[in-house]
């Protein structure tokens, strides 16, 4: 069994074992949708699926559920609320218990940085960890789903996804996704720029890192409609309120919002320009509320594709 840790793990060619496997799924599903009939595969029958999620989700949680399923495996959630984890209990005995208990796969998402590392090391691939989100550090299925986007995108050619222009705008200073779907897309050769205005940028210890170790060429972007006059696609970050600086006033998130938020206009002026979003988005922070059902928006899609890619990740993992 394999372990889905950190996407700076995942080499090249799994990428594509994955993202191809994801398609596939795609095209499965969508045949199965249009013909009236539920998608089933049985490829995971017998096999037990544990979702433990300590933060808050919907997508990643009820995607990977949905998935699991899907492939015919039995699904566990555990319910962190009510489990002996409020007893004091460690991760590292409760995935022991798990692990007796014959489960072959933990989803876990936590608020700690790096936790799944730790975590692994505990269990010696006697189970497989995905990584559900971990902190500010990584959401590595989030970044698979927003890449196998843009390969559909692309013509679902991998060649010519090389030549596609990313713009990732927002909150990059606090987002795990930012870390996920930048290293991955430029790991597929995807020309990747970036837009924060300096509270939400990130750290120059990040930036330096993401320029040694991603070859990321340029600095944030500071002005939006640059940015957009050179992308085919822009991906909007939310904003994460919660982890700001308790001194930041209504009106300097106001100036925040008036530097990054995507409105119907910018989509009219650069007609090209398509639009993604993780989710969960704030409409009417960094997304106007009009943009919710417009023509280029691709949220729809990656939520679709979630199910897909996370469907891949367990049968890479299991």
């Amino acid at each position: 069994m394999r372990s889905l840790l950190r996407s700076n793990t995942l080499d090249v060619d799994t990428l594509y074992q994955l993202i191809r496997t994801a398609q596939g799924f795609v095209d499965a599903m969508e045949k199965a949708r249009a013909t009236g009939r539920p998608f089933h595969n049985d490829s995971l029958k017998g096999k037990t699926v544990t979702t433990l999620f300590h933060e808050a989700s919907t997508r990643t949680r009820l995607s990977f559920e949905l998935a699991a399923k899907n492939l015919g495996a039995t699904i566990l959630p555990f319910p962190v609320e009510q489990s002996s984890l409020k007893k004091g209990e460690s991760l590292e005995d409760t995935l022991e218990t798990l692990i007796a208990m014959g489960v072959d796969a933990v989803v876990l998402r936590h608020a700690q940085d790096g936790i799944h590392l730790e975590l692994d090391k505990h269990t010696h691939g006697r189970l497989a960890l995905l990584n559900a989100g971990d902190g500010m550090s990584d959401h590595p299925t989030q970044g698979l789903l927003d890449v196998l986007t843009l390969y559909q995108q692309a013509g679902y050619n991998f060649d010519d996804l090389k030549k596609l222009r990313l713009g990732i705008v927002g909150d990059i200073k606090h987002s795990r996704v930012v870390t996920a779907s930048l290293t991955l897309a430029k790991k597929l050769g995807v020309q990747v720029k970036l837009h924060a205005p300096d509270a939400l940028a990130p750290s120059p210890a990040t930036l330096d890192r993401w320029k040694q170790e991603l070859q990321l060429k340029d600095s944030p972007e500071f002005d939006l409609e640059t940015l957009l006059a050179q992308v085919d696609v822009i991906m909007a970050l939310r904003l994460q309120k919660e982890r700001l600086s308790a001194s930041e006033t209504p009106e300097a998130l106001e100036a925040l919002v008036q530097k990054i938020q995507l409105t119907p206009d910018h989509l009219a002026r650069y007609n090209r320009v398509k639009l993604m979003h993780p989710g969960p988005v704030n409409w009417g922070v960094e997304l106007h509320a009009d943009l919710a059902k417009h023509p280029k928006s691709l949220i729809n899609q990656q939520v679709r594709n979630g199910v897909a890619i996370r469907m891949a990740c367990l049968i890479w993992a299991l």
